[in-house]
Parts: structure tokens; C-alpha cells; sequence
């Protein structure tokens, strides 16, 4: 399993805890966000708005429980990711 599956499936594993990701944004710079899934704050109807889900692309959709919004990042692109008490660092490039 490569380093973005296992990424991708803490994440979705998260079951809606909060988790905390830092990431290169596609401007060069880097962001840390505290996150979580499945919150459905300000959707108007969550089955009108799966169905209109496009594939999946390698980006997540979180809410930024700090700024209160929806935020989005690439998961090749995590630097660091603390999930369930654990921390993964990825050393590597990042594209």
C-alpha cells in the first residue's frame, strides 16, 4: 500500500474525530488545519449533494473546525497528520 492510500484511509477511518493535517497548498506554502468529517452544517439537501459527488480525485473535503468552513486538500500533498492519537510524517517529496 502506497503512502496516499494509507493517508486517505486514516482519514476516512477518523469516523468524524477531529484531526489535525499539515499540508502543501498549491501555492508552495504550507497550512495547518484542525479538521473533522461529516459535518453537515450549511448543506441545503446532503442526498441532492452526494449524488452530484464527482470521483474521487485525490482531495478530501474537511470542515476547518477553526475557520468554520469548508476546506479541501490533496492527500499526495500531507506533510504531517496526527489521526486517534497517532502522528505519520511524510518524508518524502512532496509534489
Amino acid at each position: 500500500m502506497n503512502a496516499e492510500l494509507l493517508l486517505r484511509d486514516l482519514i476516512l477511518q477518523s469516523k468524524g474525530k477531529i484531526f489535525s493535517v499539515l499540508f502543501k497548498k498549491l501555492d508552495g506554502t504550507y497550512r495547518k488545519m484542525v479538521c473533522r468529517l461529516g459535518v453537515r452544517k450549511g448543506l441545503s439537501d446532503p442526498f441532492e449533494m452526494a449524488q452530484q459527488r464527482k470521483p474521487y480525485d485525490g482531495r478530501i473535503v474537511v470542515w476547518d473546525v477553526t475557520n468554520k468552513a469548508y476546506r479541501s486538500f490533496y492527500v499526495n500533498r500531507i506533510a504531517e497528520l496526527k489521526v486517534r492519537g497517532m502522528r505519520f510524517v511524510n518524508y518524502g517529496e512532496i509534489e
